[in-house]
């Protein structure tokens, strides 16, 4: 999947508040983070332990490869209203806009706790398995401690 400079969508900043990482100290579930690049070692290790007797392939497909998709911002106003009918690329819009929408749009309105996640994705990174257990026993049968 090509990387596309500011992609606006739901982010950790709305799943991953402070409410979040005290429920899950609370509750001390088996939990995991996983970079997604990792999901055919989870889909390995999985299958190991609940279709041992299945040979399985490890699936990767971007169906998305080969859409082509070509969305433009139609400006209109602005100074001297000189704008009207504009068509300009939404990414070369969003590289000039992207550091007022957050303010703007108020996507931040509900945001907290972003120095744990980013010492999460920190340690999570550092890992060369890009994986991290972040509560619950370990294989061990040990407490795992919360990293942050």
């Amino acid at each position: 999947i090509r990387k596309r400079v500011a992609e606006i969508g739901m982010g950790s900043t709305r799943m991953l508040t402070c409410e979040t990482y005290q429920t899950i100290k609370d509750n001390n579930p088996n939990l995991v983070f996983m970079h997604y690049k990792q999901a055919g070692q989870l889909q390995k290790l999985l299958s190991k332990h609940h279709c041992p007797n299945r040979v399985t392939k490890e699936v990767r497909a971007n169906v998305g490869s080969t859409k082509k998709a070509s969305v433009s911002v139609v400006l209109e106003g602005g100074p001297g209203n000189n704008n009207n009918g504009t068509l300009v690329p939404l990414e070369d819009w969003l590289r000039f806009k992207s550091p007022i929408l957050e303010y703007s749009l108020d996507l931040k309105r509900d945001v907290s706790c972003q120095g744990i996640t980013r010492d999460l994705e920190e340690e999570l990174f550092a890992c060369p398995t890009e994986t991290l257990q972040i509560s619950g026993r370990s294989y061990e049968g040990r407490k795992v401690l919360f990293p942050v």
